[in-house]
This record gives C-alpha cells, structure tokens and sequence, in this order.
C-alpha cells in the first residue's frame, strides 16, 4: 500500500485477523498500535470495497468475463479480492493487496 511504513504483509495480516473478528488487542506481535491498525481495517474496507467493483468490471471489460454474485456472497473483502485475483491469472506472491494494486494502477483505476 502506497505511503505506508509497514510492510503490506503486516497490513493485510492485520486486516485478514480483524475481518475474522478478532479483538485489535489480542493482535500481538506487531509493532502497530492498535489506532494505527484501526485505521487500516478502516481505510481498507472502503478502499476494497471499491476494488472489488472496479476489478469486476475490468475483468468483464477488458477479459469478457464475470464472476457470479452468489459465488461473492458471504465472503469478506480480502477474500472477494482473491477470489477475483485468480481469475487474472497472476504470478506467485504479492499478496492479495499488492496484486490488486498492479491490476489497478496499471488499467489507471487507482489503488487501495
């Protein structure tokens, strides 16, 4: 994620804990506060939210193709995103964040 001090690994993993429901004050082992972490699961749920539309829509713009609805329900942000992710067939590694982000960045539709 652009202009952070933590590695993306670290955001995500504080984000994927506290989509599952967990306390930010049972989060140890980070060197974030827990405002800090707050803020991240904040700012991602808006953020994926909006991905999730813009990369549904290039997938069917640009690949013509989609992803059903119902395969999408249920499912949190982060997972909707890998979900997605697959269907663009990316390389190893990354990260669900950092994948999203070069499918973003690179069809101009900006970043989480």
């Amino acid at each position: 994620m652009p202009h952070k001090h933590y590695k993306t690994e670290v955001i995500e993993s504080v984000i994927e804990r506290s989509e599952a429901g967990t306390n930010f004050e049972n989060f140890g082992g980070l060197a974030a506060d827990i405002s800090t972490m707050r803020r991240w699961a904040r700012q991602f749920r808006v953020r994926a939210a909006q991905a999730v539309g813009l990369l549904l829509s290039v997938l069917a713009a640009v690949y013509a193709r989609h992803v059903s609805s119902l395969e999408m329900r249920n499912r949190t942000l982060l997972k909707q995103l890998a979900r997605l992710l697959l269907e663009f067939q990316l390389s190893e590694g990354g990260g669900v964040i950092g994948n999203a982000n070069i499918i973003l960045t690179t069809r101009n539709c900006g970043f989480l």
